[in-house]
């Protein structure tokens, strides 16, 4: 088993029912035995237009954290290859000590670096 980082991105013009189905296909196409976390980071803009069509920048995300054997991964891009509110996904090998991060602990841990050097620019 390896560990993986899947990130998904689905249309965020779509309706709640329609995503709850769409993750629901996703995950069972995973089998949620192989998810070790999961990160609904949400809805969001994407800084470009999805499918060149201006105005289309919508997105929700969702970051699935895998334990898989590397054979999975074609299957499960077969399987979620045709669900139609999804737009793109990514899978991140990662190694066996590299941490899984959701986007709110990253968001805070900048946040807080921010912090710490407006506070030393304001002691300097």
């Amino acid at each position: 088993m390896k560990k993986y980082e899947l990130v998904v991105v689905l249309d965020g013009r779509t309706s709640q029912e329609e995503r709850d189905t769409a993750i629901a296909a996703i995950e069972a196409a995973i089998d949620t035995n192989n998810i070790v976390q999961k990160d609904e980071i949400g809805a969001m803009d994407a800084e470009y237009d999805l499918a060149r069509v201006k105005g289309n920048n919508k997105i929700y995300l969702i970051s699935y954290y895998l334990n898989l054997v590397p054979e999975a991964i074609r299957e499960i891009e077969k399987k979620i290859a045709y669900i139609k509110p999804l737009k793109r996904h990514f899978f991140y090998a990662m190694t066996s000590t590299q941490p899984f991060f959701t986007f709110k602990e990253l968001q805070k841990k900048f946040e807080e670096q921010e912090e710490e050097a407006s506070s030393e620019e304001e002691s300097n």
